[in-house]
Order: C-alpha cells, then structure tokens, then sequence
C-alpha cells in the first residue's frame, strides 16, 4: 500500500534512484484493470525506473553459515550455539573435518573472517 501523501523511497543496490510523490493516475489504474482482469488487485499509480548498472550476487562462501555475504560473527554466534547445545550439532559445522563440532571448529572460522575482528560486512 502506498500513502500519496508521503513521498515513496526506491532504493536499487542501495542507491536511492527514487525519492517523490506518486501521483495517482486513472488511465493507469484503468489500463492495468484491463490487462490483469482482476478488480481485487487495483493500482492506481505506476513509477518507472531506468536502473543502468547490477551488482552481482556475492559468491557462496562454505564458511558464510547465514549466507549474508560475509563470513563474520554471525556466523560465529552459530556454531558457538550448536556447540554449546550438543543435541543439535549440525555435521556442517565441522569446519576443520575432524567428525566433531567444538571449539576448534569456532577457532577454524575466525582465521576464514572476511574483515578484522568479525566485523560485518554490511
């Protein structure tokens, strides 16, 4: 839903390419009635956008456990809590390959971090 009272924001590879009002437009409410044939789904403003460039996807890291792009404490925080619970140790978490998931797993992953201490990537 949109409120056309506040401007709406358009962010693109976290870049603002869009910050306005969107005017509502009959002739395009009308238009998309017409191709979509379904009266429950109704818009009644369209905003076009020209986005020149894409980031490419990061690439899958074995050790980036949360898939955030970045092998940090986050990805630490897990292990440590499945080592901690050993109920669910997870076989994956057996980062040195030793057929055992502990401290020396969490250890393994510090020296995969992508930036110094942990520290996100974001």
């Amino acid at each position: 839903m949109v409120d056309f009272d506040i401007p709406v924001i358009v962010k693109v590879n976290g870049e603002i390419i869009f910050n306005d009002l969107v005017e509502s437009d009959l002739a395009t409410m009308l238009n998309l009635v017409r191709e979509f044939d379904d009266r429950g789904r109704i818009f009644h403003a369209a905003i076009d956008l020209v986005i020149g460039t894409d980031l490419a996807p990061h690439e899958p890291s074995f050790y980036d456990i949360n898939n955030d792009g970045c092998v940090d404490r986050g990805d630490l925080n897990i292990i440590i809590s499945d080592i901690r619970d050993p109920a669910t140790n997870n076989t994956l978490y057996d980062l040195n390959g030793d057929r055992s998931v502990n401290i020396a797993d969490a250890r393994f992953l510090v020296t995969r971090f992508t930036n110094p201490r942990g520290l996100s990537c974001n």
